[in-house]
């Protein structure tokens, strides 16, 4: 059994400045490159190279930390963190149910094109963050993958 506040903690979590800072500053620097594979493959089947994937493994660290801070905070062991996730989804299905959808390749491509189409809207700080990437536009790799293999 979760501890009692578990989910309004677990809510206030998710929705949390700094969760939303870790995320804004990563598609800050990779949204363009992952959107921008995505509308040069458009018409060609659903195929990214393998520095896309990379991108996605990287945001899926960032969910993982985050989680795993989130369960150290709550002084819970690893199964007890499971059930009471578990617990909340039993009452809150759409919650849980969306912050794993978030971790889906299809979805996370689909985060990537809507935070460019917002980015005229945010504030324009930390403009020389972009150029941090690792991933770039020029990349010539060959190797590319499903995303239906991603299921």
């Amino acid at each position: 059994m979760a501890k009692p506040g578990f989910e309004r903690r677990l809510r206030d979590f998710l929705a949390g400045e700094e969760l939303e800072e870790n995320i804004n500053r990563f598609l800050k620097k990779n949204a363009k490159f992952v959107a921008g594979e995505s509308e040069a493959n458009q018409g060609q089947g659903e195929f990214f190279s393998c520095e896309v994937h990379e991108v996605w493994k990287d945001y899926l660290d960032i969910m993982e930390r985050s989680m795993t801070d989130f369960q150290k905070s709550e002084d819970m062991e690893d199964m007890e963190f499971k059930r009471a996730v578990e617990d909340v989804a039993d009452r809150a299905p759409m919650m849980v149910k969306l912050m794993l959808a978030s971790w889906e390749f299809g979805q996370f491509v689909e985060i990537c094109k809507e935070y460019l189409e917002n980015e005229a809207e945010r504030d324009d700080e930390d403009d020389n963050d972009a150029s941090d990437s690792k991933y770039n536009e020029d990349s010539s790799n060959d190797c590319k993958m499903d995303r239906k293999e991603e299921k």
